[in-house]
């Protein structure tokens, strides 16, 4: 499983997500993008680029 944060440093999550996908060693690997950002557009962009699913942050327990 893989988790990553939509706004990181160099490469951000959206493409992070599309290169673990066509990547050949772990392509079917599960991925949760987690971002706090309240907008619907960030949880479509982050399934479309190859995400399982997606969280908003902050995480709630």
């Amino acid at each position: 499983m893989s988790i990553t944060d939509l706004l990181i440093p160099i490469m951000d999550g959206f493409e992070s997500i599309k290169q673990i996908r066509t990547s050949e060693i772990c392509p079917d690997v599960a991925i949760i993008a987690l971002s706090a950002s309240v907008f619907e557009v960030a949880r479509y962009k982050s399934l479309s680029a190859g995400a399982n699913d997606f969280l908003p942050k902050p995480l709630k327990t």
